[in-house]
C-alpha cells in the first residue's frame, strides 16, 4: 500500500509539473536559441530589432559571447531586451507589457524588496516600476533579478562613479559608510543578524548593496559590520566569469599569493577568489590570520 501511495503521489507531481507550462514572456523563454528569440523579437517589434554584441563580455552568466536584441516600442505596448549568453537566451527584462504577455505568474508570489517572484523565483515583476524580468536558476546567486537592463545605447559600461576600495573602506563603521552606501546601491537593505564573524563580535549588521559597478558588471555586494566595523564582503560573481575575474584580480593585485581546488588568495590574504560557490571575498586585515586558519590556507 505505501509503495502504492508513493508511486501514486510520484505520478501527480510529475503530470502537475508537465502540464505546467514554461514562464516566458511573449513567448521567449530562457535557454532558447539567439535565432528563434530573433524570430521572434522581430514578428512583436514596431521597428527594427537592435541587436549589439559587446566586444568584450562582462555578463556574469557568459563565458566567450555576450549578445543584445531589444525592441524599444513593441506592437502591442511597452518594451522588452533580451540577453544572449553563448548563443542562448540569459536574461529578459520588459516594461509596461500587456499582462497577457506575461506566462508564468502565480497568485501568491514571494515578495522580496520591491519584487513579487513567481514560478520558482525565475520570473520577477516590480509593479512600481511596472517591469518584468524572467531569469534561469543560474541567475539567482548573482541577483541577476534585480538588474535593470539599460538602454540599448547606454550598454557599453562606463567607469564607476565610485571605485569599489572606496567603498569598501575596512576597519570604518556604519555611520561614516551609509551616505556612500545610499548614493551608489539601488535598492539598498539593511539588516541586523546573529553574529558570525571569525572575530567574534556582540553585534553583527549586513548592507545588501544591489547594482554597484564592481568587475565590469553591477552586483550584489554583502557588506558585514562586526560592532559597527566594516569586516568583510562578499561580491556575488557567476561560474561562467570566473576566469576573467581571477585574471582581473591578477592584473590590479599581482599574482595569487595561494590557489586550490575552493580558494585563489591575493593581496597577502585580504582578497579571494572562491571557486566553489562564485564569489569574491573581501576582508579586514584583523580577519586575515582568523580566515586563513579557518579555510586552511597558507602563504
Amino acid at each position: 500500500m505505501k509503495y502504492y501511495l508513493t508511486a501514486l503521489l510520484t505520478l501527480c507531481s510529475s503530470t502537475l509539473f508537465a502540464n505546467t507550462p514554461n514562464a516566458s514572456l511573449y513567448g521567449i523563454e530562457i535557454g532558447e536559441s539567439i535565432s528563434t528569440a530573433k524570430t521572434k523579437l522581430q514578428s512583436l517589434c514596431q521597428n527594427t530589432v537592435s541587436d549589439i554584441t559587446l566586444n568584450t563580455p562582462s555578463f556574469p552568466l557568459a563565458s566567450k559571447r555576450e549578445q543584445h536584441l531589444s525592441c524599444n516600442q513593441l506592437k502591442n505596448k511597452g518594451k522588452i531586451a533580451v540577453v544572449i549568453a553563448d548563443n542562448k537566451v540569459a536574461h529578459i527584462s520588459a516594461s509596461n507589457i500587456a499582462p497577457d504577455a506575461v506566462i508564468g505568474l502565480q497568485k501568491d508570489p514571494k515578495k522580496y524588496l520591491d519584487f513579487k517572484a513567481h514560478h520558482q523565483h525565475t520570473l520577477w515583476q516590480n509593479s512600481a516600476k511596472n517591469q518584468t524580468t524572467l531569469i534561469g536558476k543560474d541567475a539567482l546567486h548573482p541577483n541577476l533579478f534585480v538588474w535593470s537592463h539599460p538602454e540599448i545605447k547606454a550598454l557599453e559600461r562606463s567607469k564607476p562613479a565610485l571605485a569599489l576600495s572606496n567603498l569598501l573602506q575596512f576597519g570604518e563603521s556604519l555611520d561614516t559608510l551609509k551616505p556612500l552606501f545610499e548614493a551608489h546601491c539601488d535598492p539598498l537593505k539593511i539588516e541586523t543578524s546573529d553574529p558570525w564573524l571569525f572575530n567574534n563580535p556582540k553585534e553583527q549588521v549586513q548592507v545588501n548593496c544591489f547594482n554597484f559597478p564592481a568587475f565590469g558588471f553591477p552586483r550584489k555586494i554583502e557588506a558585514v559590520f562586526g560592532d559597527n566595523r566594516l569586516e568583510l564582503a562578499w561580491i556575488l560573481t557567476a561560474k561562467p566569469e570566473q576566469t576573467r575575474i581571477s585574471k582581473q584580480l591578477a592584473a590590479h593585485y599581482g599574482g595569487a599569493v595561494f590557489d586550490n581546488e575552493t580558494w585563489q588568495a591575493f593581496k597577502q590574504g585580504e582578497v579571494y577568489l572562491r571557486k566553489d560557490k562564485p564569489e569574491v571575498l573581501a576582508i579586514s586585515k584583523a580577519l586575515v590570520p582568523l580566515f586563513k586558519e579557518k579555510a586552511g590556507i597558507e602563504f
